[in-house]
C-alpha cells in the first residue's frame, strides 16, 4: 500500500505541474494597442483592425518581438465571405495587411517568426 500511495502522490504532483501549461494554450493576452488579443504559449498576438489596414502586434515574454524575417497571412471570415491577405513586417513588432476591412466576424493568421515554426492564431472580431 505504501508504494501505491507514493505513486499516486507523484502522479498528482505531475498533473498539477502540467495542467496550468495546458490550460494556457490559447487565452486572451494584454491589450496594448486597442485591438483584440490572443495569447499562445509565451506570445501575445494583438490584431488591430482599421478600414484599410490590419496590424498584428507580436509580444514575446511581454516584450516586443523582432519582426525581421517574419512572414504571415491573415484570413478574415465574415458570414460566407473569406479573404486572405499577406502580412508584411512594418516596425519593431508589427505585421501589416492592406485591404478593405469591416467590423465583425473572425480572423485567423499563420505567422512565422525568423527561425521559428509557424504559429496559427485566431481572433473573434468586434
Amino acid at each position: 500500500m505504501n508504494k501505491l500511495a507514493h505513486r499516486c502522490t507523484a502522479l498528482l504532483a505531475a498533473a498539477a505541474l502540467v495542467l496550468p501549461i495546458v490550460s494556457r494554450a490559447e487565452e486572451q493576452g494584454e491589450v496594448r494597442n486597442g485591438g483584440v488579443t490572443t495569447m499562445l504559449k509565451n506570445r501575445d498576438y494583438e490584431l488591430v483592425m482599421k478600414p484599410t489596414v490590419a496590424t498584428v502586434f507580436v509580444y514575446q515574454d511581454e516584450k516586443p518581438a523582432a519582426m525581421k524575417g517574419a512572414t504571415g497571412t491573415l484570413t478574415i471570415m465574415q458570414g460566407d465571405k473569406k479573404a486572405t491577405y499577406p502580412l508584411v513586417p512594418t516596425g519593431t513588432n508589427a505585421l501589416e495587411a492592406k485591404g478593405a476591412f469591416a467590423a465583425g466576424g473572425k480572423a485567423a493568421a499563420t505567422i512565422t517568426l525568423a527561425g521559428r515554426k509557424p504559429q496559427d492564431v485566431t481572433w473573434a472580431l468586434k
